[in-house]
């Protein structure tokens, strides 16, 4: 029973995100934060999946790292998110973004 009680409190505090849950990200156009522009991200964190919404404040694309849910392990990909409000469909479950472009290997 206290297993059970501990398994759910985790869940409360965000210890970890249940399959289907939405996610959001916020990232600063540029790397000063005063600007206050901003590419703001949401998802659902499928396994198959993921349906990416964005609205992207910022003056040009911003640069990406998407993380996945692959078969073995994960992968990286970088994309440019667009300017604008937009959503996008990818094949894999989405775990995470990370602003910029880092290595689209495996990891």
């Amino acid at each position: 029973m206290s297993i059970l009680i501990a398994a759910a409190g985790a869940l409360m505090l965000g210890a970890t995100t249940p399959a289907g849950a939405v996610e959001r990200k916020k990232i600063d156009c540029s790397g000063r934060p005063e600007t206050g522009a901003k590419a703001n991200y949401s998802w659902n964190n499928g396994i198959q999946t993921a349906r990416v919404y964005y609205n992207n404040h910022c003056s040009k694309r911003m640069m990406v790292t998407l993380t996945f849910i692959s078969n073995p392990g994960s992968r990286r990909e970088c994309w440019r998110t667009p300017r604008g409000k937009g959503d996008k469909l990818f094949t894999f479950g989405l775990t995470s973004i990370r602003k910029g472009c880092h290595d689209p290997g495996p990891t």
